[in-house]
């Protein structure tokens, strides 16, 4: 499945990983070592070939990244990995998703209180990140973005026909 997520965000969050792994070790490595272990998930020998591959990839080169990163962070950063799923989750949610806060009027007589449906959560999540992140990590986002309440589709670009 296609991931939206700019690939500075996606950059960023690698990093942030690496940093939050090396903080949360008693290992005195240096952090170029935690950079190169998330390059490692994805098949690269260093984070700078990870990272130059990033800026010019294809976007189905980028998804391949991405979810052989998702699909190994638990066992290569452990101690990071359940905030880098969240993070990459809802980066990945608003990308695709408006809260219905910031969206849609309220509407009292709804069954969430806006105007707009509110999307199930858990079912979008669990579809679009099952075969990327371990359940464990899913669970952890998921409760996030219920944090947020609820979520709705952006239907700003849907073009109506009419006949005349």
């Amino acid at each position: 499945m296609r991931i939206y997520i700019p690939r500075q965000s996606f950059i960023d969050n690698l990093k942030y990983a690496a940093k939050a792994e090396k903080r949360s070790s008693s290992s005195i490595r240096p952090l170029n070592f935690y950079f190169d272990r998330v390059a490692s998930l994805a098949g690269f020998q260093s984070w700078a070939r990870l990272h130059n591959k990033l800026q010019t990839a294809s976007s189905v080169e980028f998804d391949n990244i991405h979810h052989a990163v998702g699909r190994s962070i638990g066992r290569a950063l452990p101690n990071a990995a359940k905030k880098y799923v969240e993070r990459d989750v809802i980066a990945i949610f608003k990308s695709e998703f408006e809260m219905c806060e910031d969206f849609s009027s309220p509407n009292a007589a709804s069954d969430n209180g806006y105007s707009h449906p509110s999307v199930p959560i858990e079912e979008e999540v669990r579809n679009r990140f099952s075969d990327v992140y371990d359940e464990a990590l899913l669970v952890h986002a998921i409760a996030r973005l219920k944090e947020f309440g609820p979520w709705c589709e952006d239907d700003s670009e849907i073009i109506f026909e009419y006949e005349f």
